[in-house]
């Protein structure tokens, strides 16, 4: 039956998804997703056939000082010892996005130093940011130099819970009428994240590695 849900036009597809799932019997469903906006639109708006079906339940970052241990005990379980402050710089420039993470702990495994160090930290991070730097460079050919600029004052301040606002406007020296279609254009082509689902929302660049090149270049 799920099969048959590709056939029809995409705005039937929740109608026909729900209706299946109610026939069946003994199964819980479990809808996941990076997009708290769209999500929550599934889910929370009455225009869609899934309001009110759904318990919501979010995950916030993992606690730093567990991610922490279970860095250390992974290394240490393949006779690796790593400095604690090595972990917590990891932790601190990529916000504890696990992808990031793991990219960067990927790195620092394959340089085969049985005793990591700062210096082996930022030996892996200029690898990584070189290997992207023209990808980097492809993100600014296709924006705008509003964008451009917006993207780059986003990064610097890391998280910009008022980007409207004439001070934050006023320091990046950006075009007050163009930060609103700058910045919708960024959270269209997923550059820049808002986080909403928080009692202060805040907007940040998606790419950790993006934002730190675009910080110290």
């Amino acid at each position: 039956e799920f099969q048959q849900i590709l056939k029809y036009p995409e705005k039937n597809v929740e109608a026909i998804l729900r209706t299946c799932i109610q026939t069946l019997k003994n199964v819980q469903f479990i809808f996941c997703g990076s997009h708290l906006h769209l999500m929550s639109e599934i889910f929370n708006s009455a225009k869609h056939p899934f309001f009110a079906s759904c318990s919501n339940l979010f995950l916030d970052k993992i606690e730093q000082k567990t991610y922490a241990t279970f860095i250390r005990q992974l290394f240490e379980k393949n006779n690796f010892t790593i400095e604690a402050e090595v972990i917590e710089s990891i932790l601190e420039l990529t916000d504890s996005h696990t992808y990031f993470v793991q990219k960067i702990c990927h790195e620092l495994y394959a340089l085969r130093n049985k005793k990591i160090k700062m210096k082996h930290l930022h030996e892996c991070l200029q690898q990584i940011l070189l290997e992207n730097e023209m990808v980097f460079y492809q993100y600014r050919s296709l924006l705008t130099a509003n964008q451009w600029e917006l993207l780059q004052a986003v990064a610097v301040e890391e998280k910009v819970m008022q980007p409207y606002s004439n001070s934050f406007i006023k320091t990046y020296k950006l075009s007050t009428a163009g930060v609103k279609r700058s910045l919708d254009a960024l959270l269209e082509k997923e550059m820049v994240f808002c986080h909403s689902g928080r009692e202060v929302p805040y907007y940040e660049v998606q790419d950790k590695f993006l934002k730190y090149w675009l910080k110290h270049k």
